[in-house]
């Protein structure tokens, strides 16, 4: 595997090898823009260890629920007016989430840790960098990748791991 640069922020990040994959495990004081308002916290290699083996087990899932809840409960929010078969459109999408489930090992990843409402959770950011047109790869430890459209919402894909709860969601 590639090597990956890092103390471009801190020294204080540490970056593990997975089976297929990288891991970067950002420290508590790492600014993230959207999590400001929330308590931090580093997380463990301890507890990467049981979120990379519960992903193996509740990535299809966390997944499933999702799309149930985007197409069959918050219909309107998401596609409007628009008629849509509601059946198709879950089937079709549960395809292509397949299809990533069978390569999320081969994504690389980011942690976050932070507590919400007394819940300690950790953020995972899968990047899929198989192609990379915004060379990207090489702030992998360096920052939290993320945008809109395009490039980004088809290769980042972010799920919270709840600690107590073993429980891995999109929420």
């Amino acid at each position: 595997m590639d090597k990956i640069e890092t103390n471009k922020v801190s020294d204080k990040v540490k970056v593990i090898e997975l089976e297929n994959s990288f891991g970067v495990i950002f420290p508590a004081d790492l600014e993230v823009y959207f999590l400001k308002e929330n308590d931090r916290f580093t997380p463990s290699e301890e507890q990467i260890a049981k979120v990379e083996f519960e992903i193996d087990k509740q990535y299809l899932e966390a997944q499933r629920k999702f799309i149930y809840d985007q197409v069959y409960v918050r219909t309107s929010e998401v596609y409007g007016d628009q008629e849509i078969d509601k059946q198709k459109a879950y089937s079709d999408i549960m395809e292509s989430v397949s299809k990533i489930a069978k390569r999320i090992s081969k994504y690389d990843r980011q942690y976050v840790g932070y507590v919400e409402n007394g819940k300690k959770i950790i953020l995972i950011n899968f990047i899929d960098f198989s192609k990379d047109p915004h060379n990207l790869k090489k702030d992998l430890a360096n920052e939290l990748i993320g945008g809109f459209h395009g490039w980004f919402q088809s290769n980042i894909i972010t799920q919270n791991f709840y600690l107590k709860e073993n429980k891995l969601s999109v929420y």
